[in-house]
């Protein structure tokens, strides 16, 4: 960009949150992949995608990288929007930590029949690995006919 023409971060924000809810809703997608560099605010966009995605009333799938991620995103999620039912899928070896058992709408559940349908379920990529609707082929996650 020229000089003095910045975008101010919070616009720029704005603009990727509804480029990535657009990608979602465009039905040809079967996932959006958030990948930057360290602290770029990845988890930040997945949360505020995450409350309006819930808040439109459409599923959500989350895949995070590892137990304490999937965690973090559920504190952060149930804090900016304490209203949507979290499903935490996770393996019968998990023990769910304080502040994920400290939200009521959260449901920590071990197998996929037990999820019961919340607004957005969360887990680490290892858990979905057993669940065929969520696979993701990372090569398909490019724009296939939705505007950029």
């Amino acid at each position: 960009m020229l000089a003095g023409l910045e975008v101010p971060p919070a616009v720029e924000a704005g603009r990727v949150i509804i480029a990535v809810q657009a990608r979602l809703r465009c039905g040809s997608h079967s996932g959006v992949v958030v990948h930057s560099s360290p602290r770029d605010g990845k988890s930040t966009l997945v949360v505020w995608v995450a409350v309006a995605v819930a808040a439109a009333g459409e599923p959500l799938i989350i895949i995070g990288q590892t137990s304490e991620h999937v965690d973090d995103l559920i504190d952060r999620l149930e804090r900016k929007a304490p209203d949507p039912r979290i499903g935490r899928f996770s393996a019968a070896v998990y023990t769910p930590s304080e502040r994920v058992m400290g939200h009521e709408t959260v449901r920590v559940v071990a197998t996929v029949a037990d999820l019961g349908g919340p607004a957005v379920i969360i887990g680490t990529a290892t858990q979905w690995a057993c669940f065929p609707a969520a696979a993701l082929d990372v090569t398909n996650a490019r724009n296939r006919g939705c505007a950029e």
